[in-house]
């Protein structure tokens, strides 16, 4: 039997992912490829996993310095390890950290919170797995990370996060009532033929100052689609992840 590859390769770094919670995925990839970074400051990276968002926001975020954030332990030994190996060892850091407790005990504030959060509704359950856990809401929801990260937020400051497609109303009430807008999103279809399957946000304060760039003219209207046929990616798709992935 062929033993499996747990070190995925990207142009300008490698992740292993063998024992952290979540591993290398799609939707960790999209969110990364598809924020929009500041230049210079901080950025959180929360559930961190095996480290994959913080390297790409790294990579793509000039000098900023970024703290990856995850509960599991293992996850953040490997995270750190991947960061250890990368060029960019000196601008990324992981903590072991409850994302709640986090935000109430940091005095850090941040230009920008990233996160590809958990989104199992249900029950708890001592018996799943880490990564199952690592995707449950008991772990972090969603919502936490609204109401907690605006705490964190610098003036100006955004969340990126990428959930379910059927969570847009809630993401859209849980916003507004925790003194939030939509600034940017965008809904990610498999193929034209297919429904769309993710949603991409970008939200900052209300009442925050932004420039005209910042908030996207017609916030229904972003779409990506990510393959015309098996194996054959859309020109969007490409131009977006195209200075990530070895195969573009």
């Amino acid at each position: 039997m062929k033993k499996k590859n747990y070190c995925f390769r990207f142009k300008q770094f490698s992740v292993k992912h063998e024992v952290s919670s979540m591993h290398v995925g799609v939707d960790a990839v999209l969110l990364g490829a598809w924020t929009r970074y500041p230049s210079h400051g901080k950025i959180l990276d929360v559930g961190t996993g095996c480290g994959v968002i913080a390297l790409i926001a790294a990579q793509l975020s000039g000098d900023c310095q970024i703290t990856a954030i995850d509960i599991d332990e293992n996850s953040i030994r490997e995270a750190n390890e991947n960061f250890e190996m990368s060029p960019w060892r000196n601008r990324v850091k992981g903590i072991q950290t409850d994302f709640s407790q986090f935000a109430v005990e940091t005095d850090e504030k941040f230009n920008l919170i990233i996160s590809n959060p958990p989104y199992f509704d249900s029950g708890g359950d001592a018996g799943l797995s880490a990564r199952m856990r690592a995707r449950h809401q008991d772990v972090l929801s969603p919502f936490s990370l609204i109401c907690y990260g605006k705490r964190l937020l610098e003036p100006g400051g955004v969340i990126a996060m990428i959930l379910p497609v059927e969570f847009e109303s809630r993401i859209d009430a849980a916003a507004d009532e925790n003194g939030m807008r939509i600034i940017r999103r965008c809904r990610m279809r498999g193929n034209a033929n297919s429904s769309p399957k993710r949603l991409l946000v970008e939200m900052a304060e209300k009442d925050c100052s932004l420039t005209a760039s910042d908030v996207a003219e017609n916030q229904e209207s972003e779409e990506l689609i990510i393959e015309n046929s098996r194996g054959d990616y859309t020109d969007e798709y490409v131009k977006l992840c195209k200075e990530l992935y070895l195969r573009f």
